[in-house]
């Protein structure tokens, strides 16, 4: 990246792309995915593949773009800052398959973990938003549960309490 926003042309070099991959925390790929495959089990314990493989993929994608986006707004020394495209790339293609798959249901669980991801990088320059930065890990997993339960399941109560949807 050369500047801000300013892309090089032509293919990423090898080494900049581990970085971007290594970004990802890969030794928490098996967690995002499961979050996604215990709350799609759990909303339909006999469902179909097709169920399970959209809540791992939505909630890897969601969790990749957490993750993105998180390194860019903390500009650690020493770490690569993604660019924006990448972020926004793993954002809304989670995002889509997550409303694809589950309808209004999954939206209201989406909606929720990316708002939690708006918030969570800021910890670290907010007094208010720095206690709080474990629930707000908590909530988004809890967002990736209700995620694969709303895309497998028909909903259930407990979705339509958190969500107010019906």
């Amino acid at each position: 990246m050369i500047g801000y926003g300013i892309q090089r042309r032509g293919p990423i070099p090898a080494g900049r792309l581990l970085q971007l991959v290594l970004l990802t925390r890969p030794y928490s790929w098996v967690d995002a995915a499961t979050t996604g495959l215990m709350g799609a089990w759990l909303g339909a314990p006999y469902g179909h593949a097709g169920a399970y493989c959209a809540a791992a993929v939505a909630s890897l994608l969601l969790w990749f773009g957490f993750n993105f986006y998180s390194e860019y707004v903390q500009e650690d020394p020493g770490r690569l800052r993604p660019p924006l495209l990448l972020i926004a790339v793993s954002l809304m293609v989670g995002t889509g398959v997550a409303v694809l798959a589950g309808g209004v249901r999954a939206a209201g669980a989406t909606g929720a973990f990316l708002l939690l991801t708006l918030l969570y990088p800021y910890k670290a320059k907010s007094r208010y938003l720095g206690p709080l930065g474990p629930s707000i890990r908590g909530c988004q997993t809890a967002c990736l549960f209700l995620l694969g339960y709303a895309i497998a399941g028909d909903g259930g109560p407990s979705f339509s309490v958190v969500t107010g949807f019906v």
